[in-house]
């Protein structure tokens, strides 16, 4: 429920400013292949399709860089019978500087705050009770913006540094799961400990063609990874072609 209510007043807030100069509010779809290997479930792989949904405010004052988003996505998928994921990034807020002194391009360096919640389900599968990685991140970021014939077009890549991770127990083994709405919450709150490039590797890369022919249409390609060094390990890759569009166009400062 607080993070409903976070996200909520976060949301309020973004919508109130969105008219302001230099800001504007995306709505995003996105469509691709997403492969979990979950140590606590025996190492089995489960690949398939994955579906999302994401929200995104950007404001870019003078050299500077904010961003919030909010993202979530379902994928069912296939290994041993049939499997299910749910994601959700309920916050990830940036803030970057401009290095450069060009109109035409963008070389930004900053840092993050993200949440991201994996909740998976193995019906078919004695060992595949309700299973989760969530965790809260501090990252490092890098975004270049730069023109192709008049077309603009952008990269980024993201790093996790540090955090908060759950799991769960690895010393209990319970053969059942609740589907209670509450109960997902709950779990990515338990047995937190903290977490590091070293023990907990995590990352993401961004190449978007913005504006496409001057519309307010985004496309672009997403690839996230997660895994850690436990013993029963989670990894999990992501392949995503992303479609967003602008809801309120950016208005440029009077000069």
């Amino acid at each position: 429920m607080k993070q409903i209510l976070f996200f909520l007043t976060l949301m309020i807030h973004f919508i109130a400013v969105g008219q302001e100069k230099n800001k504007a509010h995306y709505l995003g779809f996105d469509v691709g292949f997403n492969q979990i290997k979950e140590g606590q479930n025996y190492g089995v792989v489960f690949s398939g399709l994955n579906v999302g949904l994401d929200y995104q405010f950007e404001w870019r004052p003078k050299k500077h860089l904010f961003t919030y988003a909010f993202y979530t996505s379902f994928a069912p998928s296939y290994g041993i019978g049939i499997g299910i994921n749910w994601r959700l990034k309920f916050f990830d807020l940036n803030y970057a500087y401009d290095l450069l002194k060009s109109e035409k391009f963008r070389f930004y360096l900053g840092a993050g705050l993200q949440s991201d919640l994996n909740w998976q389900l193995y019906p078919e599968l004695q060992s595949g009770h309700m299973l989760w990685n969530a965790s809260y991140d501090f990252s490092s970021l890098l975004k270049f913006d730069f023109p192709i014939k008049e077309q603009k077009f952008s990269c980024s890549f993201k790093f996790v540094w540090l955090g908060v991770l759950s799991r769960p127990d690895e010393s209990v083994e319970v053969h059942s799961y609740s589907l209670k709405f509450s109960d997902f919450f709950s779990n990515a709150y338990k047995n937190m400990k903290f977490s590091h490039f070293l023990n907990y590797h995590k990352f993401q890369f961004d190449l978007a063609w913005n504006r496409v022919k001057g519309k307010n249409f985004s496309f672009g390609y997403r690839f996230e990874y997660i895994g850690n060094n436990e013993v029963y390990a989670f990894q999990m890759i992501q392949h995503t072609m992303r479609f967003n569009w602008v809801l309120v166009k950016k208005k440029k400062s009077k000069k």
